[in-house]
């Protein structure tokens, strides 16, 4: 028991452990060596729908009501985004309509037609008319747009 008390003793006095108030606390030196943290993000490649050939745009969408899609198409022609307007209307109405420069006009509602309706936007001296067809399933579809003089 005697042995193992020694040395104990005197690993605690190899490491600089002291038993009274007075003695100095001997530490040897440490040494810190910083190593270098690399942070790595994965490398995320944002995914690109497929080109379209040009003048063909998305699929046509269609729209729930006639009101919709002839206001839609009203504000792709304000964007003058004329592939957007592929969404809710034909290319003959898309050529029709982007022929002239976009201008802020009111919407003042539909009307049937039959089975389609005319839409009608009122400018001072005149108006723009767009024509919207039922497309199943797709709703409703601008089919034709002119513009008419008072």
């Amino acid at each position: 028991m005697r042995a193992a008390g020694m040395i104990l003793l005197a690993a605690l006095l190899a490491l600089g452990v002291s038993c009274g108030d007075d003695d100095p606390i001997v530490q040897a030196p440490t040494t810190i060596v910083e190593t270098p943290v690399v942070i790595t993000t994965p490398t995320v490649t944002p995914s690109l729908p497929a080109p379209t050939p040009s003048g063909s745009g998305p699929a046509i969408l269609g729209a729930p009501s006639p009101e919709v899609a002839a206001r839609r198409l009203y504000g792709y022609w304000l964007a003058e985004d004329p592939l957007g307007a592929r969404a809710v209307a034909e290319q003959d109405a898309i050529d029709q309509l982007f022929n002239s420069p976009p201008s802020e006009i009111e919407f003042t509602g539909c009307e049937p037609d039959g089975v389609r309706f005319v839409c009608f936007f009122y400018y001072e001296g005149g108006g723009l008319n767009i024509i919207v067809d039922p497309a199943p399933p797709n709703g409703y579809v601008a089919t034709r747009a002119f513009f008419i003089a008072d």
